[in-house]
């Protein structure tokens, strides 16, 4: 994080007439703007993600996967869905717990996955299977069953995905049902081999963390 950081200053002390002006393109509002043109550890680091690494980790809220994610899905997350990835910082402590009597009881050879929704929509939109409009559609609560019907239906056309109708009309009119649906398009590609790559570092407290990417269809 310090290294990021310590760049930045550097590039912002090399050129600050041309930092200044990158600064302020960035700031612009462009509606048609490419999310994934640029990653958020790609120089110049946005302010908002300059202070999430000036936070740094907060003990038993994140983890090193979290990084990785921030590296690479920081300024999106929260431009799109508005919204920062920690691990912990927004499940519920019982939930927790829940799910960790659940596995207590679990065959000992289940091996569990966890991704995330908005995460595989991004990689939805980066492959332009979806588009931006519709990511945005889908935080306005009068338009967002429009928007889980057009994201179903450009999975249907270019992962040849089938889906029957009534399962169709519950994914649309139930939030949590679309959320399943996206999970179980991210396990599809994980049986394909299409997922990105995590560093050791990113998994290095045995995250079964998977990402899924729509580049190159398996």
């Amino acid at each position: 994080m310090e290294k990021l950081l310590d760049e930045d200053a550097e590039f912002e002390r090399c050129n600050p007439k041309k930092y200044e002006q990158d600064r302020i393109a960035a700031l612009e509002i462009d509606y048609s703007k490419n999310i994934t043109k640029k990653n958020p550890d790609e120089h110049m680091l946005s302010r908002s993600f300059k202070r999430k690494l000036r936070k740094g980790f907060v003990p038993y809220w994140h983890r090193p996967l979290d990084f990785w994610i921030w590296k690479n899905y920081y300024d999106q997350l929260l431009e799109v869905f508005k919204m920062s990835y920690d691990s912990f910082g927004n499940v519920s402590v019982m939930l927790l717990a829940r799910l960790k009597y659940l596995v207590r009881h679990l065959p000992r050879d289940l091996r569990m996955y966890e991704s995330s929704i908005e995460i595989c929509l991004i990689e939805l939109y980066r492959a332009r299977i979806i588009t931006k409009s519709t990511l945005l559609q889908l935080l306005d609560l009068e338009l967002a069953p429009a928007a889980r019907e057009m994201i179903v239906q450009q999975i249907e056309q270019n992962m040849d995905i089938f889906i029957y109708e009534n399962d169709l009309d519950t994914i649309i009119k139930n939030g949590q049902a679309f959320d399943s649906f996206i999970l179980s398009v991210v396990g599809q590609r994980m049986l394909m081999n299409g997922l990105r790559e995590i560093p050791e570092w990113g998994t290095s407290d045995g995250a079964n963390f998977i990402v899924p990417s729509f580049l190159a269809q398996g």
